[in-house]
This record gives structure tokens, C-alpha cells and sequence, in this order.
């Protein structure tokens, strides 16, 4: 599945994201000073694939976030994920080690979280977009 773009572009600007092209085939939506990047480069395959501007995350096509404990998710698209962070459904995860940033990801609100794997020197920051 690859991703609307233009439809995600004029969307997320009405929502109040600022919002760059790098070319015709991606799109980068700033969310709380980081860059979210959509893509639909064809060295991805057939899907689109998004991530996080100089992290290891990534998603295909569309979204599941795990809500609740049970194994449940809530499947989303591009327009989804951007009405969920500015609505504060979707919230964005940062994972730190010894006060060294080493990767970021989205999660749904909802989601419940198993620290008990944390080590010495690991922090876990989850924030909200502001309005």
C-alpha cells in the first residue's frame, strides 16, 4: 500500500503541521521537533514505508499500534496517524540510554507497557504533542 501523499500534505497542514516535500514520492511532517517521513520510494517495495528521521523505527503500509494488554491493535493509515498525534490518541515514545537519545516510535495512548525489562542507565520519555 503505498501512501496519498498529496492527500496527507494538504491534510496534515490543515491540522497545523508543518509539512516539506523532498520530492514527489516524499513527504516529511514535523511532529514535536522531530522528523516523521513518509515514503513511497520504489527502493521500499511496494509499500510505503514511515519513520523517524535518524532512527531504526519503521512501519509498512498501514499502522498497527497495540492498544490495551490483550494482543489488540488499532490499524491505521497516514491520515490516521496524523489526526492521532494531533488529537493526542497517538503519542510519541523516546527511548534514551545513559542520556543518550537511541531511537524513537510511535504508541497508542492505550497502550500498556512491560518496564520490568528496563536496565541501569535506560529512560523511556512518552509525550504528547501540544496543541
Amino acid at each position: 500500500m503505498e501512501y496519498d501523499l498529496d492527500t496527507l500534505e494538504q491534510y496534515a497542514v490543515e491540522l497545523g503541521f508543518t509539512v516539506s516535500r523532498r520530492s514527489a514520492e516524499e513527504l516529511v511532517v514535523e511532529v514535536g521537533g522531530a522528523h516523521l517521513v513518509f515514503s513511497n520510494r520504489a527502493d521500499h517495495g511496494h509499500d510505503g514505508i514511515v519513520y523517524f528521521e535518524g532512527t531504526s523505527w519503521h512501519e509498512h503500509g498501514r499502522f498497527f499500534l497495540p492498544i490495551g494488554g490483550s494482543g489488540e491493535c488499532l490499524e491505521c493509515d497516514e491520515l490516521d496517524v496524523v489526526r492521532g498525534l494531533r488529537m493526542g490518541d497517538i503519542l510519541i515514545l523516546e527511548q534514551f540510554e545513559n542520556d543518550r537519545f537511541t531511537d524513537r516510535w510511535l504508541v497508542h495512548r492505550s497502550e500498556k507497557r512491560d518496564f520490568s525489562y528496563m536496565q541501569p542507565g535506560e529512560e523511556t520519555r512518552i509525550r504528547r504533542l501540544s496543541e
